[in-house]
């Protein structure tokens, strides 16, 4: 099990109440409840630096201060041994307490870690049951008792064991002490009168007594008045006994008025692993209230969880809740725990709630344990149970306020996966693998954990990052083995041996709980058959060709572990056609004899090559004649020790690499447009010719720029079958390109490259400029409407902008599905035309230009939209 680190200053900073404030002097009254006997009030003010002794005075309400100060003495911290063992015996809350927090902390830099577990067992709980939270220096303050003390009900007295107390590691449990540390060494209440001032004790000890109003009599800092009436109005002012007539603070108090403290507000609940984060909203810091009590139900009665009054008030709202191993939580108002930081962080909490984190505990053997609260026996919260849950707080007097409502149902959750199935083995049996493993019982935080089941997965290879083969379905999880080693058999022996030869093969194990939590996987065993199946064929086999040779690639078989070397095959690309059936027709005096049945094979191939290494992927193939235009193709085989071959790998096809580009092309038109240049070059129709790269330069500058689109070239393995037999689309054509990207008013050089299909790329041809130009057009039309008229069996279309006065106008044009677009109006100076020349039924598509004075000046046409005639 794991150890859990009780730090003290963090887990006191849970006892840390909001009565008193961090700024300025401030002093605050509460009343006894006089019909249930408590006839006092109680006074209380923090520390001062500087003052060591006060007096209080008091007024009835319209009366004047008593010049005689209520205390008989200086009110201080207490010295009197029997007189602080007597408000603070040792079967008290406050002398666990204050037990807890100093004599442990005194031990720390001695022990460093204490059990929890164990401390438990004797009720000796931490303020809040967290787990690692970080350890603070160890106090300067070392309890020195003064007095032999009988052996508390709640502290059963026992030996110290002999056994040395040694520096602890995170690891140990207590080295060799089978009691509870301070076993036989019983706190010593009166070692409160050593605490010095700003010392480590002295801040634990300010923080208890916030919380416990006896230690804050005992530390002279709280007031018990019980000679107050009841019903009578008080007023107290509180003076340094150094400084008479200076007043620190005054507080008025009605006698046996108690007022409740209300329900906190905001109870949310958030279900976690085998936990649940009980949250609410800070109540408001005037309210004189020391923490809470958590109260959770199934049904029937609610039961207390919480061992202390107070708990987090640092919570952040985006914050689900801390786990086991890591749960840091702030110890002010202003910081709170920062999630998924590593290691764990403090930073400022902006929305800050109040948390208690209700979750199970596990003995030293990993079961689930319960604990006492009270007087109740807490389990933790379970996965088999739903749980409502409400608060209230505890004021000064530790009274209770008002509940909150319960909250709504909530479930907690497994989701702590098993540990991983160990010494995983494989044997062989005849035609099948044995795998065998052992059982788990415990979740990955050594938690028992009820097992559902195992998987078992096949891996190629032991670095395969796969998910695996799943072998059968899961094993089921036997209770009744006494030795709990599993197995399975993989008799799928067709698997095992498909495309494989002396192969071994990896296994790996992981179990599953009964909440659908799987473990991680196991480590690996191996285990392989015999070998009398060929190899794997290699893969992925590529080809390029260079000026002189062409060289092949592939990804070498290692899924075969006796793979020997390989066999290089080549041929030439295309096929042989047989016909297998001729029929003879027969036409009056003569007879037809036609093929209608052929047998198409590819060419066959050639050993040119064998490489003895099982490592080698690469082959130079030198032999074909220099220049040879042939395209060849090439095939690869794997063969292992045992000389079995495998299948021919995928076949490439592939040429030499010439080097001769394209010749020169010819601009043949040059021609500057509104913003654009249309540049028309012709070239000769060479066999590869793949396309062309058009350039341009600045008439200032010397630097040519491609502004045509990136040709992408073919691969290399694709170029036989790209290169067409005869490039007849080169044959006596022009070729264009337009830029639009041309500035007005520019001047501008253009060259034209040719490039082939192995990215040759040829000389430019012959720089020629030209000079660019713009003018203004017209706004281009917008078709919104094509309507049919079907009683005129017509089609309207309407368009904008508004016609201008002084254009020439619009003109319509029209194209059916299989004709081109032809001008069917004259100029429109209006915004709508009627085509009466459709047919109903079929579909016409319209576009419209607009024309500006006297035609010279035109708009781009219109986007194109269609309309119909129904029939």
């Amino acid at each position: 099990m794991k150890t859990k680190m009780i730090f003290l200053l963090i887990v006191l900073g849970y006892l840390a109440a909001a009565f008193l404030s961090a700024e300025g002097f401030e002093m605050r009254a509460i009343s006894g409840n006089y019909s249930a006997g408590e006839q006092y009030i109680l006074i209380a003010w923090h520390d001062t630096t500087g003052i060591s002794s006060f007096n209080l005075f008091r007024r009835a309400e319209g009366q004047p201060y008593s010049s005689t100060p209520l205390n008989s003495t200086p009110i201080s911290k207490w010295t009197d041994c029997s007189r602080i063992e007597s408000l603070i015996p040792p079967d008290s809350e406050e002398y666990i307490r204050l037990m807890d927090a100093l004599f442990s902390s005194s031990l720390s830099a001695t022990l460093g870690v204490f059990d929890y577990d164990m401390l438990s067992t004797y009720g000796l709980l931490p303020i809040v049951p967290e787990d690692y939270l970080e350890l603070s220096p160890a106090p300067s303050f070392t309890p020195t008792p003064s007095t032999p003390m009988a052996p508390s009900p709640m502290m059963p007295s026992f030996p110290m064991s002999p056994t040395p107390m040694t520096p602890a590691t995170p690891s140990m449990e207590l080295l060799n002490l089978e009691l509870p540390i301070w076993a036989g060494l019983l706190f010593e209440p009166c070692s409160l009168t050593n605490v010095t001032e700003d010392s480590e004790a002295d801040s634990i000890v300010d923080l208890l007594k916030r919380a416990y109003w006896k230690i804050a009599v005992v530390m002279g800092n709280a007031y018990v008045d019980s000679t107050a009436s009841n019903g009578v109005t008080y007023y107290y002012k509180l003076e340094p006994s150094s400084s008479p007539g200076t007043i620190l603070d005054t507080v008025e108090i009605t006698a046996g008025a108690t007022v409740s403290l209300p329900a906190p507000t905001g109870l949310t609940v958030q279900a976690g692993d085998r936990q649940v984060l009980v949250s609410w909203n800070k109540p408001d810091t005037s309210l004189w209230y020391i923490g809470y009590h958590i109260y959770r139900k199934i049904s029937g009665s609610p039961v207390r969880i919480n061992d202390a009054l107070q708990v987090s008030d640092h919570h952040k709202t985006d914050t689900l809740y801390a786990t086991e191993d890591s749960a840091v939580y702030a110890i002010n108002e202003t910081l709170c725990w920062v999630p998924g930081s590593s290691p764990p962080t403090l930073a400022p909490c902006e929305d800050c709630k109040s948390s208690f984190l209700d979750y199970q505990r596990w003995d030293t053997y990993g079961n689930p344990v319960d604990h006492v609260v009270v007087t109740d026996t807490v389990e933790g919260p379970s996965v088999v149970y739903n749980y409502r849950y409400r608060i209230t707080m505890i004021d000064y007097l530790g009274r209770e306020g008002s509940f909150t409502s319960y909250s709504s149902q909530v479930s907690p959750y497994d989701s702590t996966p098993p540990t991983v199935p160990t010494s995983v083995t494989v044997d062989s049996y005849k035609d099948s693998l044995v795998i065998n493993w052992w059982g788990v019982d415990y979740d990955i935080l050594s938690h028992y954990d009820t097992i559902d089941g195992y998987q078992v997965y096949r891996y190629d290879s032991l670095g395969d990052t796969t998910s695996g083969t799943a072998i059968g379905s899961m094993v089921p999880d036997d209770t009744s083995l006494v030795v709990e080693k599993y197995s399975l058999a993989d008799d799928d022996t067709s698997a095992l041996r498909e495309n494989y030869g002396e192969k071994v093969y990896y296994y790996r194990v992981r179990a599953s709980d009964i909440y659908g939590n799987w473990s991680a996987r196991s480590g690996a065993g191996h285990g392989h058959l015999e070998d009398y199946i060929p190899p794997d064929p290699p893969k992925d086999l590529t080809a390029k060709g260079f000026t002189d040779y062409i060289g092949l690639e592939w990804v070498p078989n290692v899924s075969d572990t006796d793979v020997a070397g390989y066999y290089v095959y080549r041929g030439v690309c295309g096929e042989d056609s047989v016909c297998e059936d001729w029929h003879t027709t027969n036409f009056g005096n003569q007879s037809i004899t036609q093929c209608v049945a052929w047998k198409h094979t590819i060419l066959e191939v050639y050993l040119i090559g064998i490489i003895e290494d099982p490592n080698a992927s690469t082959f130079s193939d030198t032999s074909m004649p220099k220049d040879a235009a042939v395209c060849y193709r090439y095939t690869v085989k794997a063969y292992d020790l045992s000389q079995n071959i495998s299948d021919t790998s995928n076949t490439v096809c592939v040429k030499l690499l010439e080097r001769t580009p394209p010749p020169q092309p010819v601009i043949a038109s040059l021609k500057a447009r509104d913003r654009k240049v249309r540049v028309e070059w012709v070239s000769p129709p060479v066999q590869d010719l793949f396309g062309f790269l058009v350039e341009r330069r600045l008439e200032s500058s010397s630097d040519w720029d491609t502004i045509s689109p990136d040709l992408v070239f073919p691969e290399a393995d694709h170029i036989c079958d790209s290169i067409p037999a005869v490039n007849t689309w080169a044959e006596d054509c022009t070729y264009l390109f337009i830029d639009s990207t041309a500035i007005p008013e520019t001047t501008y050089y253009y060259r034209v490259r040719g490039a082939d299909y192995l990215g040759n790329i040829g000389d430019p041809s012959t720089a020629i400029k030209t000079y660019t130009f713009t003018f203004m057009q017209p706004e281009t039309p917008e078709i919104t409407s094509v309507a049919a008229v079907t009683e005129s069996c017509a089609l309207k279309i309407k368009w904008t902008p508004s016609y201008q006065s002084g254009h020439k106008g619009f003109v319509v044009f029209r194209r059916s599905d299989y004709s081109p677009y032809r001008q069917v109006s004259s100029y429109i100076q209006e915004n709508t035309y009627v085509d009466y020349q459709v047919a109903k039924g079929e579909t016409y598509y319209y576009k419209v230009q607009y024309f500006a004075e006297e035609g010279k000046n035109f708009s781009e046409p219109s986007d194109e939209e269609s309309g119909s005639v129904s029939p």
